[in-house]
C-alpha cells in the first residue's frame, strides 16, 4: 500500500507520477471540486481518498474508499467549494485481485518452491531470504521472477508459521519500523528490505 501527501490551494489540478498505478485528480467542476481516479494496471484497486485540514469545502468528513476496475476512470468524490479553499489530502491504494486466479497462482508456486525453505536459521544473512506471505500478490509475483530467472532464494512462511512473522518483525523493528509495511520482506546477505515502491526494479538488481 502507497501514501501520497500534497497541498492544493485553490483551483489548481494535481496528478500522481505517471509510473503509479493509480492516478488521481483534482479539479473544478460547477463550483465543486471533484477527484477523478484512473486505474492504469491489469488488477482492480481499492482505493482510499482522505481529506485534512480542509477550509471552504462542505461535503464527506470520514476517509472515501472505492473500488476501481482495471482501465476505469471515475469520480472518487466531490465537494461543494464554499469561497476561497484550501486542504491537504491523501490516497492510498491497494490490488483487490481475483480470488480464483490468485487460488490457482498461489498453487503454482507452491509447486514450484518446494525445497527452498530455509530449514537453518544460522544461514539467514546468506544469499536472498524471502519472508512470503502466500496470500501476498507482490510475494508471488517476486518468487515468481526469481524462478523464471533461475536466481537462488529461500523462504520463510510468514502466512502460516508465528515464528516466522516474529523474526521478521523483530528485525524490522531493529531497523526502526513500526507502521504498516508492504510485503514481501527480504534479506540479501543479511541486509533488510521492505515496501518496495519499484519492486520490478529491486528484483531486476537481483541478479
Amino acid at each position: 500500500m502507497k501514501l501520497i501527501l500534497a497541498l492544493l490551494l485553490l483551483t489548481t489540478t494535481f496528478t500522481n507520477a505517471q509510473n503509479q498505478p493509480v492516478k488521481i485528480e483534482a479539479t473544478e467542476q460547477d463550483q465543486k471540486l471533484v477527484f477523478i481516479c484512473t486505474n492504469n494496471s491489469a488488477i482492480t484497486q481499492e482505493v482510499t481518498l482522505t481529506l485534512t485540514q480542509r477550509k471552504g469545502l462542505r461535503g464527506y468528513t470520514r476517509p472515501i474508499t472505492k473500488k476501481v476496475a482495471p482501465g476505469d476512470k471515475i469520480k472518487l468524490a466531490s465537494f461543494s467549494i464554499a469561497g476561497a479553499y484550501n486542504y491537504k489530502y491523501g490516497t492510498s491504494w491497494k490490488e483487490v485481485p481475483n480470488i480464483k486466479e490468485q487460488q490457482v497462482k498461489k498453487e503454482i508456486i507452491a509447486a514450484r518452491t518446494k525445497g527452498k525453505v530455509l530449514r537453518d536459521l544460522s544461514k539467514i544473512n546468506t544469499g536472498i531470504v524471502i519472508f512470503d506471505n502466500t496470500d501476498c500478490p507482490r510475494c508471488q509475483r517476486s518468487t515468481a521472477y526469481l524462478l523464471d530467472n533461475d536466481v537462488p532464494f529461500k523462504l520463510l512462511n510468514i502466512t502460516d508459521n508465528k515464528k516466522n512473522h516474529k523474526l521478521m518483525w523483530d528485525l524490522l523493528e531493529a531497523q526502526g519500523v513500526t507502521g504498516t509495511i508492504n510485503t514481501p520482506v527480504i534479506l540479501v546477505e543479511g541486509e533488510l528490505s521492505w515496501s518496495h515502491e519499484d519492486l520490478p526494479a529491486f528484483l531486476k538488481s537481483l541478479h
